[in-house]
């Protein structure tokens, strides 16, 4: 029997997966995990164009490409092409797409897709996945300043339940990034939240430790008047398009030097 709930290393390796497909030009649409009732399985629906899911064999060929250069820890048996012109999968992106309060996808219940009777499921943001995925490749690309790592893979606390997406770091420093892809703007509760879960866990580490919080549509004025006094251990970039790395940039190099004329 398969498991019985989806397991968050299956998300974030499916998200890994659409995100390399993505950098291969490989066209996903849509993309979600759903319990197949009759073979009581997780399987990863990828929709595509229908002329690629005409060409399965293709589709599964190069899927299957990027899953042995990602060495993701499920095979390639428990993944399903499927034509996105399907109703029900149409319906699923839309359900996502409007959502307000998900990160990088949203569960949803009982139903039946592609022709298949699903108990449960989660489907994928493919726009807030894209959005992540440009904030991560202009982060890799800032290594005269430090090293970046994906930390959404495992919980760097196991006793606390928030997560952030990636961890810069310096010899001297660490900057933890949270990325919002909401359509709303971050309110201040959202940062009093997070600046709460770094104040428990700062002093894990053997550096200072700062937050940088990177929106897609911004953030509120109580947002930002809560973290105007905050600016040497949190700052807050709104990015719409890649022109917005420069004050990615910025906002990284600050936090890594906050505090260096003290100590000078």
């Amino acid at each position: 029997m398969g498991e019985t709930k989806l397991v968050k290393r299956d998300i974030d390796g499916g998200a890994r997966l659409l995100q390399e497909l993505n950098d291969r030009d490989f066209p996903v649409s849509t993309a979600l995990w759903a319990h197949l009732v009759e073979a009581d399985e997780w399987r990863l629906m990828i929709a595509v164009p229908p002329r690629l899911a005409a060409s399965r064999a293709e589709a599964y060929r190069l899927v299957q490409a990027a899953m042995l250069d990602l060495e993701l820890g499920f095979p390639l048996s428990r993944t399903t092409v499927v034509s996105d012109e399907e109703r029900s999968v149409q319906s699923l992106r839309t359900l996502v797409e409007v959502d307000q309060s998900h990160a990088v996808g949203l569960a949803f219940g009982a139903a039946r897709v592609c022709g298949q009777q699903v108990s449960e499921g989660f489907v994928y943001s493919m726009e807030a996945l894209t959005f992540e995925h440009q904030v991560f490749a202009a982060l890799r690309r800032m290594d005269d300043l430090g090293r970046v790592f994906e930390a959404g893979g495992s919980r760097l606390f196991p006793d606390e339940p928030r997560e952030v997406d990636f961890v810069f770091s310096n010899a001297r420093k660490m900057v933890f990034i949270e990325v919002v892809a909401l359509t709303r703007k971050v309110e201040e509760s959202h940062l009093r939240e997070l600046m709460g879960w770094h104040v428990r866990v700062a002093d894990s580490f053997p550096v200072p430790a700062a937050v940088l919080v990177v929106a897609r549509n911004g953030f509120s004025e109580p947002a930002h008047t809560y973290a105007s006094p905050l600016r040497s251990s949190l700052r807050l970039v709104t990015w719409g398009t890649r022109n917005d790395a420069a004050a990615l940039r910025e906002g990284i190099t600050e936090l890594l030097n906050a505090g260096d004329d003290a100590r000078d």
